[in-house]
């Protein structure tokens, strides 16, 4: 007589180790897209976020302004100057990293009229951080509409990346136009 069998064969440990690998790499493969799939959607809504807050400053700065020109140092488009009544100027310069906004208080500031605001004579500067940024400034004919036009660069193709390449356009363009002098806040009531 034989006695039953305890424990198990070294073949059916084999398998079991086997499937338990191909089980455990799956779902260590779908944690990984899991978390790059948060982390891109992360930075689309903080860049989505930061697309908001540039469009009502760029309006709000366009509207309140009696004039405007583009004054890049490099090229004309990549910077545009507004100025405002009271001698108040805005400037918005393109960066690799996103937008500069400069505004200027001083009527001296005026009479120079130099290219760009120095950083001595902002008197208030903010930052739109938008990775990978392009952006163009345009002004129309008329000199009445004065356009910002927002595209982010794709990522460059690498192990971070699954479906890129360099001939992939840089996804869609966002403009943001406003006219000048809508703002009448600072006329005289009669």
């Amino acid at each position: 007589m034989r006695r039953p069998r305890r424990g198990y064969t070294l073949v059916e440990v084999l398998v079991t180790m086997s499937v338990l690998v191909v089980i455990l790499s799956a779902g260590a493969t779908t944690i990984g897209l899991l978390l790059r799939s948060e982390g891109r959607g992360a930075e689309s809504l903080a860049v989505s976020n930061t697309l908001a807050r540039l469009s009502d400053h760029f309006r709000r700065d366009v509207h309140a302004a009696v004039r405007a020109e583009l004054c890049g140092t490099r090229r004309p488009e990549e910077a545009v100057r507004l100025e405002g009544p009271d001698g108040i100027l805005v400037e918005y310069r393109a960066s690799s990293d996103g937008i500069l906004r400069q505004e200027s208080r001083s009527p001296e500031r005026l009479r120079k009229n130099t290219k760009a605001i120095t950083s001595k004579e902002a008197s208030r500067r903010s930052r739109f951080v938008l990775p990978r940024s392009q952006v163009r400034f345009h002004l129309s004919e008329d000199g009445r509409w004065v356009s910002l036009f927002w595209r982010q660069r794709p990522l460059p193709p690498g192990p971070r990346t699954l479906h890129a390449s360099p001939s992939a356009p840089g996804g869609r363009v966002v403009p943001i136009t406003a006219a000048l002098a809508l703002d009448h806040r600072f006329e005289e009531l009669e």
